[in-house]
């Protein structure tokens, strides 16, 4: 399974915390994911649960779109 981010973007108010982000994981591989204190890392997750409407960008899993097909999306990871 891969998750995708396309150019994900997203603001609290007035203030951006996620600008233009992408990147690509596979699965069966460790990723980490470092930064420091508001660097958007919780934010990202947030979008990732569905926690948090995706605002700009795209992110997919499996290659369905979390935006358009959340149901569809979310089956992939159980």
């Amino acid at each position: 399974m891969t998750i995708e981010a396309r150019n994900l973007g997203f603001r609290y108010g007035d203030t951006p915390v996620l600008k233009e982000v992408s990147f690509a994981l596979t699965s069966g591989r460790f990723h980490a994911l470092l930064g420091p204190n508001g660097a958007g890392k919780s934010t990202l997750f947030g979008l990732l649960t569905r926690l948090l409407a995706i605002q700009q960008g795209e992110l997919l899993l499996a290659g369905q779109s979390l935006k358009r097909q959340p149901s569809e999306a979310m089956h992939q990871i159980g």
